[in-house]
Formats: structure tokens, sequence, C-alpha cells
């Protein structure tokens, strides 16, 4: 274990990814006597071709049936791929280091089986996630997301030459719910109980976290950004909380501001690990203008392969796609599954606290005749508890989902 401090504000210096080599592909063993799913063989190779787009999401690994089916003498029988279990530890390593790899899926097209998906080709990386009882994993589906129950990232596969293929996110799919997720329950405490529930469950996450990752080898951040998240929103719970103490609810507002931010920003990086953290690593580096000069040369390059000007057209559209989701409160609100509405009501509302909009003017307007304690924020004392209710959960809930035992 590395126990030197490297300060570094580079967003590329956090490492997401295993390293990659190559290898030649008659190095390459395959296993004998291998069971072909060819459902999953055709909806992999249209995804490669272009032709089928897949969803990044994150499923209750308990909706997964490991294997295949095929039909045999009119009845479905199930084929699951052998493993080995030094492959399966190897797995949960990497797992507990901090990889958060995405199981390939597919509908389940055996009705009577309750599990909504199937999983042919990641046999040793499911028996990992269920060794650690990891709840939420992460998935690409082939095909449609209709039964995930989470939002997701829509990606596309694009040619750019006989040997270049490049793959974005071209759009999202929102999983909208009028329920959310609470700490404190339906009726609200008082304040100070509130902020206490909330303060244990991030400490006992915090504990939880530490305890699964695996600290030998230093060499990924996943959770250390698990960990940024559950700190960062300690650090905002006590500026809150000092705040209230002084009775400064229109400053205490606009921080809670800061901790939805903080939620949206988790949420969409959680979704999909081995996606989501690259579009944020090059947003927290390049304006809007820079990515738009990339994207033009890039344009450029893309004219030279003679791909027609649909292709290109849709090239450069996807490459502007996950930036701005990146780089948007508006458009990660969109992928959140408590969606527009919500956004709309709560963060213009919090937004406006935060830029001085002349409507907070009228908390303030009685002060002159009637004394500094005459302003009205009675109104924000429960919203901001509430609200800080709603994003803590948010993220406490899904990140105790995404870590197991040690």
């Amino acid at each position: 274990m590395n126990n030197e401090i490297n300060y570094n504000d580079n967003p590329f210096s956090i490492i997401r990814q295993l390293p990659v080599r190559k290898v030649k592909i008659t190095d390459i063993v395959s296993k004998k006597n291998f069971k072909e799913d060819t459902i999953f063989s055709k909806k992999y190779t249209q995804y490669l071709k272009g032709k089928l787009n897949l969803y990044a999401t994150r499923v209750m690994v308990d909706y997964i049936q490991a294997g295949f089916y095929k039909r045999v003498n009119n009845k479905f029988k199930l084929f699951i791929d052998s493993y080995l279990e030094k492959d399966v530890n190897s797995i949960i390593n990497q797992i507990r280091l901090g990889d958060r790899p995405a199981l390939y899926i597919y509908h389940n097209i055996n009705k009577s089986n309750p599990a909504k998906f199937l999983c042919p080709d990641d046999i040793v990386v499911y028996e990992a996630y269920k060794r650690l009882e990891i709840k939420m994993v992460p998935v690409f589906i082939l095909g449609s997301p209709y039964l995930a129950e989470e939002s997701s990232l829509e990606m596309q596969q694009f040619t750019i030459s006989k040997k270049n293929y490049i793959s974005y996110v071209t759009s999202l799919h929102t999983f909208e719910t009028e329920f959310t997720t609470t700490l404190i329950g339906t009726t609200l405490l008082e304040h100070n109980k509130c902020f206490t529930i909330f303060h244990n469950k991030l400490k006992e996450i915090k504990e939880k976290l530490k305890l699964f990752h695996n600290h030998n080898i230093e060499i990924m951040h996943y959770h250390h950004t698990l960990y940024y998240t559950l700190m960062r929103s300690e650090e905002i719970l006590k500026s809150i909380e000092l705040l209230f103490n002084q009775n400064l609810y229109i400053d205490a507002a606009s921080l809670s501001r800061n901790l939805y931010e903080l939620m949206l920003t988790f949420y969409f990086d959680w979704i999909s690990p081995s996606q989501s953290h690259l579009y944020l690593q090059i947003a927290s580096l390049a304006s809007k203008k820079e990515w738009d000069d990339i994207c033009n040369n890039d344009l450029l390059k893309y004219k030279e392969h003679n791909l027609s000007e649909e292709q290109i057209r849709n090239l450069y559209k996807a490459q502007r796609f996950g930036f701005n989701l990146a780089s948007n409160v508006a458009e990660k609100a969109r992928l959140f599954p408590l969606a527009e509405n919500f956004h709309s009501n709560v963060y213009s509302f919090l937004s406006k606290i935060a830029h001085q909009d002349i409507s907070i003017t009228t908390r303030y307007k009685s002060t002159l005749i009637h004394g500094d304690e005459s302003i009205f924020n009675k109104d924000l004392e429960d919203n901001i508890v509430r609200y800080c209710d709603i994003f803590i959960s948010q993220i406490v809930i899904r990140i105790e989902n995404d870590i197991g035992i040690k």
C-alpha cells in the first residue's frame, strides 16, 4: 500500500480503467465444447455493425439468470458455461480494487422463468458479483431498456474506417418514478434529529466502503470517487447545520443546491462506471468551445474516410451528446429518475436563491419596518431538510447496493 499523498488536480489522474494490452489473436485460446448462444452472438454482432444499440444501466443481480435458454424437444433447456475458481477469485479481487465490469445481457426468452434478463457470456463476472453480494450491477442491455428500473445511456457503435470503430453515448432513457427514497420516513422529525440520521448513515456507508476496498494495490479510483461523494455530502451537510444554528436558512438553501448537483453527477457516473467518467473527465478540462473545435477537427478526418453525409452528421452529433450531458446540470437532471418536473420545481427555486434573484427580495420586504428577525423563511426550514433527505438517501442507498461483503 502506498501511503504517500499525491495532490494532483488533473482529472485524468483519476484512474478508472484497468490497463489495456494488445495480444495476438493466435494467442487467444477458446474453450473446448463451448456452447454458443446464437441469440447473443447475433445481437452482439448487430451492435458491432451499428445495427443494434445497447443500453448502459444498473440492474438488480437477482433479476438476471446466468446462462441462456435453447429449445430442446419443445422445452426450454438452460445452458450455463463452466468456469474456473481462480478466474472468479481474480474478478473478485478486481472488483474490490474498484473495477465494475459490465455484464452483457438481453431479455429472457423463457417467460416461465422469473428472471428478466439472461447473461450468457459473463458467467465469471456474474458469479463474482453474486459472491460479493453486490446487489445492483452495471450492465449493457442488448436491445431495449424497457425492463430496467434505473435510467440508461443509449450507446451506438460507429464505423470510421475498415479498421477503426468507436462507440458513443447517443441518447438517454429516463426511468421516471414519482417515488423517492428517504432516511427519515414520511413524518418529518426535529431538524437536529434528522441531521444526526443523515450523518450516521453517511458514516456507516463510508466504513463499509473502507472495509470492502482492496487496499493492497492502488491503481483504480472508482471507490475513491464513491468515498469523495460521501465525504462531500458530509461537508455540505455540516455547513447547512451551521447555517441552521444561526437561522441563516436562505444561505442553507443555497448550499442544498450544491448537494443536488453532487447527487446528479454521482448518478451519471454510477449508472455506467466504465463509460460516464470519460465524459466527466473531458468536460472538466475542456470548455464547450474547445470541445467543439476538437469535434470540428474530427469532422475533417471523417470526410477523408469517405463516410456518407448521414454517417458524418450522426458522428458529429454523437460526439457532442455525451459532453453536453456531463457538463450540463439540466441534462444530468433528465437522466435522474425524479426527472425534469422535480428539477424544474426544486432546482429553479434553489438557483434563484443562489443567483440573488429579485424574487428573493419579497422574503425581506418586512424587515425594514418590523426588524431583521421578520424575514420570511419558515417554509424553507422543512424543505431544506426534506431536500437533504432525498439527495443523501439517493446517494447512500445506491452506494450501499454497489459495495459487497469483504
